[in-house]
């Protein structure tokens, strides 16, 4: 039998949370039975946990996880979405651990983040290799998380690369292709600091999408902040030539925790920009960049500061090329092929 272990989903107005729904769907349609690690009772409970508010006591929550994998047939595939949510993670990685040997399970994680690349420093590196250790099978974003997860975290097991997150959509693309100097950003803009700065950036025209609670500290002659929809209606909202993929409080640079993080990172974003049928700018030093050069589907950059240059020495032929390569990226991605793929692996 084949496994998907589930857990609670927020669906809110952003895209926090899309690639975990699309991955849900895309491995009930290859055959996999969703598994909640907690109970209709436990769940409802559960959601205060990312509250702050510890109303489930790790035993209690570890003896009704363990009590759900008894269900579990021996020699399962079970995939994890990796870090798990809304529950207390230790005690699920020590019932899931356990289960493993008694059962003779084969774990797979599918990867969204390594939360100490991140910076967070709520669980240390020695502990995030534990709880990676359980799996047999890691997906991982690219060719250089898959390095890290090697060198860094003791990685032994088999890994996969997806390269970009499936973004699945049915929204037909209008067909239009004309090159001009409007990129787009999409995003959590009170955490993207670098978008006040954008100003700075003379001749290019920025439209913001997103979570912003103070627009105003945004908005200038060449930024304009066209705000926040669902994952599925942002497809079809977003207008410019570009999808900017940029983070930290500097346009001269990725700067901080989160910029650095775009060095291992394959951010959903670009999925989103992929299946709306727009080229990217990356940073040059972002895992991302490798492919964005080896499927031409746009331009790297150091700074921010460049892209007048850059976006100036792009013809509309060499655009035209990039848009062709999107699109045929954009059907894989928006009929999640790209995890259907590796599932069958």
């Amino acid at each position: 039998m084949k496994y998907l272990i589930s857990n609670k989903i927020d669906r809110e107005n952003h895209a926090g949370n899309k690639a975990r729904n699309d991955i849900e769907i895309i491995c009930l349609n290859n055959g996999y039975e969703k598994l909640p690690l907690l109970s209709e009772k436990f769940s409802k409970r559960s959601i205060y946990i990312k509250r702050g508010r510890r109303i489930l006591e790790p035993l209690e929550q570890y003896i009704e996880i363990t009590r759900r994998l008894k269900k579990i047939d021996n020699n399962s595939k079970i995939i994890i979405q990796y870090p798990l949510q809304y529950i207390e993670k230790d005690a699920a990685i020590k019932a899931l651990y356990k289960t493993k040997h008694k059962k003779n399970l084969e774990l797979v994680a599918i990867i969204h983040d390594i939360n100490t690349l991140r910076g967070y420093v709520e669980i240390t590196q020695e502990k995030e290799a534990k709880r990676l250790s359980i799996f047999d099978i890691a997906i991982v974003h690219n060719e250089t998380m898959k390095n890290i997860l090697v060198e860094k975290y003791n990685f032994l097991g088999k890994i996969l690369i997806l390269e970009f997150f499936d973004y699945l959509s049915n929204y037909i693309i209008p067909n239009n292709s004309e090159i001009s100097n409007t990129v787009i950003f999409a995003g959590n803009l009170t955490k993207s600091l670098f978008c006040q700065k954008l100003k700075n950036v003379q001749g290019i025209n920025f439209n913001l999408y997103g979570i912003c609670n103070t627009p105003n500290d945004f908005i200038s002659s060449n930024v304009k902040y066209c705000g926040q929809y669902t994952p599925e209606e942002i497809v079809k909202q977003i207008e410019g030539s570009f999808g900017l993929v940029w983070d930290g409080d500097s346009i001269e640079t990725c700067s901080g925790g989160m910029g650095n993080y775009l060095k291992y990172n394959t951010s959903h974003k670009i999925s989103l920009y992929l299946v709306a049928h727009k080229p990217l700018i990356v940073w040059s030093q972002s895992a991302t960049a490798t492919y964005v050069l080896k499927y031409n589907i746009g331009i790297t950059i150091d700074s921010l500061e460049e892209l007048p240059q850059k976006l100036q020495s792009i013809t509309p032929t060499n655009y035209n090329i990039m848009i062709k390569n999107v699109e045929k990226l954009a059907l894989d991605i928006s009929s999640g092929n790209r995890l259907g793929k590796l599932l069958s692996l």
